[in-house]
């Protein structure tokens, strides 16, 4: 029971850091964080956490990154890629993580090109949010 309500503790956090679009990344990690939490309660249903995953992905605009000297952003840059492989990595690390891996690793690639997209000052485009919300 604690794991569960850590899992909507986080998620609610993650939707509050949401409401200003430039933490949308910031959301993201939280919400990746809430997915530990599902795994040590022995989840069966990650739409949730999922679902949250995707539709931060699909709001982090590049205009979100372009604070800032190029130096600047590109540590900002690579401090969410430590934090969320460091996520990753526990999250990969539990027993019932082939429960989830299709459907996360997806949602781990998408985070990752919307990443390098915004650095290249791209936009999230209609197919590219097709393919996250897949």
């Amino acid at each position: 029971m604690e794991y569960e309500v850590q899992e909507s503790l986080d998620i609610i956090s993650a939707r509050l850091v949401s409401f200003e679009q430039e933490r949308c990344v910031e959301a993201f990690i939280i919400q990746q964080g809430a997915l530990i939490s599902s795994l040590k309660a022995k989840s069966q249903d990650f739409d949730n956490v999922f679902s949250g995953l995707k539709k931060y992905i699909t709001k982090m605009q590049p205009e979100y990154f372009a604070t800032g000297t190029e130096d600047e952003i590109k540590k900002k840059i690579a401090y969410y890629i430590e934090e969320t492989q460091r996520i990753d990595l526990e999250i990969k690390a539990f027993d019932n993580y082939c429960s989830i891996k299709y459907e996360y690793e997806h949602i781990m690639r998408c985070f990752y090109t919307r990443l390098d997209k915004a650095k290249q000052n791209l936009p999230v485009s209609q197919e590219e949010i097709e393919e996250i919300m897949k």
